[in-house]
């Protein structure tokens, strides 16, 4: 059994795996709750892979009975990386590369991670990461509309669905999602116009929200993450062995 533990900005995930088969996801609100030790003797697990871009976990009392890597931007993937500055890469987003590969081997994938940040990242067919984009996530959007200006209120967002606002709090909390949902289009159709036919993949904590508003076809993997990083620790066991 494997473990893999995605620690981000504002929660931690962590997943259990038979071999490829993800047999158990939990989400936490931060990485105190976890108790790593009993998480690796409760499901038998032998190999562990940790990926941080928040807060760090005190693995030094940890005993795994196979591999305990340390995800960076040093340990070796198994898809060719173009990114220029592979040291700040976010873990999360070369994780979800990973995991477009395996899950949708001969596309062109676009991934979308819808959190505190969104992320559009695009990997080419061939196996290979050609660079992402980073823009406010929803909520910092509205945050920041209220923290930047005097006069707009703090909102909260909305299914409201209309295109238009008639009040200010309509109008910011049209303005925020409609603008995230143009954003996810325009990635779409650009990247199109260029490769003729993408798969567009939705992962995140907004990610079925922000699904719900999109009338296109696209996949939401809550899980992408993940898997991902069970990919790279099955990838380096193997090297190991």
């Amino acid at each position: 059994m494997n473990l893999a533990i995605d620690i981000g900005n504002t929660r931690v995930k962590t997943g259990v795996f038979d071999r490829n088969e993800l047999v158990d996801a939990q989400v936490y609100d931060n990485a105190e709750r976890i108790s790593l030790q009993s998480l690796i003797d409760d499901n038998g697990v032998t190999h562990v892979i940790i990926a941080s871009t928040g807060a760090e976990i005190d693995t030094d009392l940890v005993h795994a009975p196979g591999v305990l890597l340390r995800f960076s931007s040093m340990t070796p993937i198994p898809i060719e990386n173009e990114y220029k500055t592979p040291e700040t890469l976010g873990q999360d987003r070369i994780a979800g590369m990973v995991a477009a590969a395996w899950m949708y081997p001969g596309s062109h994938v676009l991934v979308i991670d819808a959190g505190t940040c969104i992320t559009y990242d695009f990997l080419e067919r061939s196996g290979k990461f050609i660079g992402g984009n980073i823009a406010p996530g929803l909520d910092m959007r509205y945050t920041a509309m209220h923290h930047f200006t005097e006069r707009l209120p703090s909102v909260e967002r909305s299914n409201n669905g209309s295109l238009l606002g008639k009040t200010t709090q309509e109008a910011m909390q049209n303005g925020g999602l409609m603008g995230v949902l143009m954003e996810i289009a325009g990635y779409m159709e650009i990247l199109r116009s260029k490769y003729d036919t993408i798969t567009t993949v939705l992962t995140g904590g907004d990610a079925s929200f922000l699904a719900s508003h999109l009338n296109m076809a696209l996949n939401v993997q809550p899980h992408l993450i993940l898997i991902g990083l069970n990919q790279i620790l099955q990838f380096n066991v193997a090297k190991y062995n």
